[in-house]
């Protein structure tokens, strides 16, 4: 979990709700970079949901600022994506740019969907129906 999503979503919730330890920037020194690794090892597939403008421009040029950058880095496992962000944003050249790098590169891009957006607008941007999302990442895998 990145401290963006820890702002959002406490570590805490995610796993009470889940019954599993989350690596996140809010307990950073429970890890080594070694366990980084590791938890890149186990993973059948790999989901970042919802990924910003942000995120997916940081992966298309392969830097690893962070636990869940690394962690994307390290992984030998199928990459699932599931953009959430301004309508605008998503248009953006630059962003549909890194798109179609990543989607070369192998990545599995599940939406985004049309509708109400965080931000108080209509249009594309929206997360992906979380069943859609289940869905993509079980074809990930296959």
């Amino acid at each position: 979990m990145t401290s963006k999503a820890g702002d959002f979503v406490g570590s805490m919730t995610l796993e009470a709700v889940t019954n599993q330890s989350v690596p996140s920037a809010e307990n950073k020194n429970a890890l080594t970079y070694f366990d980084y690794l590791e938890l890149a090892k186990k993973a059948d597939a790999m989901l970042i949901a919802p990924a910003t403008a942000d995120f997916i421009a940081h992966i298309t040029h392969g830097l690893a600022r962070d636990l869940l950058q690394t962690i994307v880095l390290a992984r030998a496992c199928p990459l699932v994506v599931a953009p959430a962000m301004n309508e605008n944003m998503w248009k953006n050249k630059i962003t549909t740019q890194n798109v179609e790098k990543l989607k070369e590169l192998g990545v599995h891009f599940i939406g985004p969907a049309e509708g109400d957006l965080a931000c108080g607008d209509e249009g594309i941007g929206r997360l992906a129906e979380v069943d859609d999302i289940i869905q993509a990442c079980n074809g990930a895998i296959k």
